[in-house]
């Protein structure tokens, strides 16, 4: 059981990294390293991480992750989360590819920050995100079929953890890009089931609410509406949560967020809203796994947690400039799934008034949630009849290209501080005084081959790439495919010189809320 000691003590030094250790988990890490037996066996990996060849500290954060997927997994709820359902495909890759590992490495000690707010646990994901980055950039030099599954997921795990707009920006587009490389032989790769039915990054219509960057009435903003539905929904969420403390905590906390969002907007500035919008990204990646430390019928938790996905879909509208679209597409699917759970145990189990308001409460969630989908015309699920529930795969554009253009993959920034570390405090200032970047001025992304008849949208931001400082070469690399390109030919000539990566000290990440739920010991794991 991957839980912290008793009172959340663990046996880290004052010097060292806090990374939750128990005697159960150093009993089953030692194992493992004498064995090569991978604990995990339910995830079934055809291939495991190799324990000879990864420090102690390295195996406990693959065991971190891999204990959430596994619990997630045995408990039927990994489908209500962003991140646990791939993470066997991850680890299946990083087997082979020391980036990927590294990718995951450091996703899994980010947790672990947010969780202790331990700046040293904050530093070794820093260490672990500038080395992924670095061994991308090199296998993006050598891309190829064989290496493109790697390079994807390196792609998306770094991209969970960005809080930096321009690093964000350019692992998005070099993601399109990626994923634009791959139709040739994309029935052949592992991300089949993954960019098909997670619909990651779909090139979709903005929002016909959405704001724009001439908009500074706020009674325009008002008019809108946007906020007000999703507040009232929250309020209503309150008496059902009413004596569950960690439960009412994450609803005032979400609630205090929105009306400060409110009182905030309008921003048009994409860095500004980028960063604005840091506590709901983490709050999306880190909550669910702490509340999902329970039967998979708790109704409450449920509801709560759809509260916080539909957060990221009701907001998308308001910011255009940052992407948000990427974060609310990740927020559909675990929207749908609790759904449909709800109707299933009313088939199962016959209507009751637990059930009654817990499907009301998720009327607004799922309501935002299919708006979102049809708008990206995704597919309905075959499954989903009678409660009209869809499945968020994406329709398939057809490939008609001839080349990938220039990578906007760059290294801009990498801080190792809040990198989604860190969750919302009710103290934080959310202000805009502390973002006083400039409007940026860099033109917009090229459209990815085959998709330039595809409206520009805030799944994919303006590119940064004129205004990085540290640019990285790919290198020409062997053919590939039938056409005969080189990755250079892919990926362009703009990665022109490759600077070394140093990892500074990290400061101490600023305050955090964290929600102790799905760490503390209970009998349900044992």
């Amino acid at each position: 059981m991957d839980a912290p000691l008793p009172g959340g003590d663990s046996p880290a030094s004052p010097q060292g990294p806090d990374l939750l250790w128990t005697p159960e988990i150093e009993e089953d890490i030692d194992q493992w390293r004498s064995t090569g037996n991978f604990p995990f066996t339910q995830l079934q990996l055809q291939a495991h991480p190799p324990a000879q060849n990864l420090s102690v500290v390295d195996l406990r954060l693959i065991y971190h992750v891999s204990s959430i997927s596994e619990r997630m997994q045995s408990t039927g709820v990994t489908k209500f989360t962003i991140w646990t359902e791939q993470i066997p495909l991850f680890l299946h890759i990083a087997s082979s590819y020391e980036f990927v590992m590294h990718s995951i490495l450091a996703f899994s000690a980010t947790h672990l920050a947010w969780i202790t707010e331990s700046p040293e646990t904050n530093n070794i994901a820093y260490q672990h995100r500038g080395i992924a980055l670095k061994g991308l950039h090199e296998a993006i030099g050598r891309f190829s079929k064989e290496n493109s599954d790697a390079v994807l997921a390196a792609s998306i795990l770094l991209s969970w953890q960005a809080v930096d707009w321009r690093g964000w920006a350019s692992l998005m587009q070099g993601t399109s890009t990626v994923i634009d490389a791959m139709q040739p032989w994309r029935n052949e790769s592992n991300f089949t089931a993954f960019m098909d039915e997670q619909a990651t990054f779909p090139k979709a219509p903005a929002s016909p609410h959405s704001m724009h960057s001439g908009v500074s009435d706020r009674a325009q903003l008002q008019q809108l509406g946007v906020l007000g539905p999703l507040f009232d929904s929250l309020q209503r969420l309150r008496p059902y949560v009413a004596g569950r403390v960690e439960e009412m905590r994450a609803v005032d906390d979400l609630s205090n967020f929105i009306s400060t969002l409110g009182s905030t907007l309008p921003v048009t500035n994409a860095e500004e809203q980028f960063q604005l919008l840091h506590p709901l990204r983490s709050w999306l990646f880190w909550i669910p796994i702490s509340f999902l430390n329970c039967p998979k019928t708790d109704l409450q938790v449920m509801a709560v947690l759809a509260h916080f996905y539909a957060a990221a879909l009701a907001v998308e509208p308001l910011f255009p400039a940052a992407g948000v679209a990427y974060f609310s597409g990740l927020s559909v699917g675990p929207i749908e799934e609790m759904h449909k759970m709800l109707y299933e145990m009313q088939r199962a189990q016959g209507p009751s008034e637990d059930l009654r308001i817990a499907m009301t409460l998720m009327e607004y969630p799922y309501q935002l949630a299919e708006a979102f989908r049809n708008r990206m015309g995704w597919a309905p699920h075959p499954n989903h009849h009678h409660h009209h529930h869809q499945h968020h795969a994406r329709q398939q554009p057809t490939p008609a290209y001839t080349s990938i253009p220039n990578s906007p993959y760059i290294v801009h920034d990498l801080r190792p501080a809040d990198y989604l570390g860190g969750g919302y405090n009710p103290a934080y200032n959310q202000s805009t005084e502390h973002l006083s970047v400039g409007t940026a001025s860099s033109p917009h992304l090229a459209p990815s081959p085959g998709s330039s008849s595809r409206p520009h949208s805030g799944y994919f931001p303006p590119s940064p790439m004129h205004t990085a400082t540290a640019i990285y070469q790919t290198g020409t690399g062997a053919r590939y495919h039938s056409g005969g390109q080189s990755p250079s030919s892919y990926f362009g000539g703009y990665l022109e010189e490759q600077p070394a990566l140093d990892f500074p000290t990290a400061p101490l990440p600023p305050p955090m809320h964290n929600y102790t739920t799905g760490f503390v010991a209970q009998p349900l794991w044992t």
